[in-house]
Formats: structure tokens, C-alpha cells, sequence
């Protein structure tokens, strides 16, 4: 029998993804998302039409911004703002974990991230 984290190389060798990483493809593609959005910023060839080299590398900042925070959010170290008053209990409790409210800043900065995602999904190549 082979160990499992054994296999688990191998299939992402061979085919880019585990049977592990199914069990949540979204924290596996908020895991791997980031470092590749820095990746391509830093070795790009060019720019999708329609944009600018800094207006490109700002598209890149903002979805891989999207990623992490995501990243933290399903790891609760991160949460949206509150549409209404959080208690006091609320707030003791993020206190105590350390758990950060999204500004309205950063939630609008993760939903254009969302949206620049889907905008720009076909030019994410090199």
C-alpha cells in the first residue's frame, strides 16, 4: 500500500491536482492561486489588450488580493463587515482569536477582485 501523502505527490505531478485537493477545491485554489498571480506578474510577456502594463499588474495585485483574503476568511481569521451592529460578545470573541472585520475598503477590494477574476479569466497566461 502506498502512504497517502506518497500518492498524493505523484497525482499532482501527474495531473496537477490530488484526491486530497478535491475535498476542497476552494482553499486549494485560494492556496495556489496567489503565488501564480505573482508569478505571472513577475515574468510576464505582455498585457491583454484594452490595458497597460501598471493597469495590468494592478488587475494581478487586486485577484490575488481576492485569493488571500478568501484564504483567510475560510481559515476564520477574516470576516465580512457586519451589515448591523456586532454584539459585545461578538466582539470578544474576535478579540480573543484575533479575527479581523473586513473594512469596507478591503470588502470592496475582495469583490472587485471577484469581478476582475471572471473579467479577465481568459488572459490569465503567458
Amino acid at each position: 500500500m502506498i502512504p497517502k501523502e506518497i500518492k498524493w505527490f505523484w497525482q499532482r505531478g501527474t495531473r496537477g491536482w490530488a484526491d486530497s485537493d478535491v475535498w476542497s477545491i476552494d482553499w486549494f485554489l485560494c492556496d495556489i492561486m496567489p503565488p501564480m498571480l505573482k508569478q505571472l506578474k513577475k515574468n510576464k510577456m505582455g498585457y491583454p489588450c484594452g490595458t497597460s502594463q501598471k493597469k495590468w499588474e494592478k488587475i494581478l495585485d487586486d485577484i490575488a488580493y481576492m485569493f488571500e483574503t478568501a484564504h483567510e476568511i475560510q481559515d476564520i481569521q477574516a470576516v465580512f463587515p457586519e451589515k448591523k451592529k456586532a454584539t459585545e460578545s461578538m466582539n470578544q470573541h474576535r478579540k480573543k482569536y484575533k479575527i479581523k472585520v473586513l473594512t469596507k475598503e478591503e470588502f470592496a477590494r475582495y469583490n472587485k477582485g471577484w469581478k476582475l477574476f471572471q473579467e479577465y479569466f481568459y488572459s490569465l497566461w503567458d
